[in-house]
């Protein structure tokens, strides 16, 4: 059966782990939020999210709408809970009240975003991936609340923070070398 097939297919049943699980990045959160009103619960929306979440693409499309549903779920644990595996939410539980995160970014428009980590040398690491030979890598370092944060995800040792930068209180920031 063909891949158009097969979508088709999970579409009509709404088989949504399947459908989702063969698209491409680029296409996830245009679908995800075109088949929204489909979904049995906003619940639901968040688990595909979370589920999906390391293969997104095109965030800067539906930055409004992320944002928008990251408000939403940091004001409702139980769509935190949707967004995180039972792992990444165990290891959520440990962390403090009030933890430091930090972001790698290399234009000053990306300074501010949903992407931090626990881990300061990824997002050193980031930083350098992403700067072009005219840009100045740096990383921004923050304090953020646990009540604040999105979700924690951890499916690539990312130890990823979800969390708006309106949430973040801003400590201090540094190049790259």
């Amino acid at each position: 059966m063909s891949k158009e097939k097969r979508l088709a297919e999970a579409q009509e049943n709404e088989d949504w782990k399947t459908y989702f699980g063969l698209l491409n990045s680029n296409q996830i959160l245009r679908e995800l939020y075109g088949a929204r009103d489909d979904f049995d619960s906003d619940k639901e929306f968040f688990e595909l999210l979370g589920e999906h979440w390391s293969r997104l693409g095109k965030f800067a499309l539906y930055w409004n709408n992320l944002a928008e549903d990251f408000r939403l779920a940091s004001q409702h644990d139980y769509f935190k809970e949707a967004m995180m595996s039972e792992d990444e939410y165990e290891e959520f539980e440990q962390l403090p009240n009030w933890f430091t995160i930090y972001r790698g970014y290399s234009q000053d428009k990306l300074k501010e975003g949903f992407c931090w980590t626990l881990d300061q040398k990824r997002a050193e690491l980031f930083a350098k991936e992403f700067a072009t030979i005219d840009d100045i890598p740096r990383v921004v370092i923050g304090h953020v609340q646990k009540a604040n944060v999105t979700a924690y995800k951890n499916d690539h040792q990312r130890k990823e923070i979800i969390a708006l930068s309106e949430h973040v209180e801003f400590v201090e920031e540094y190049e790259v070398l």
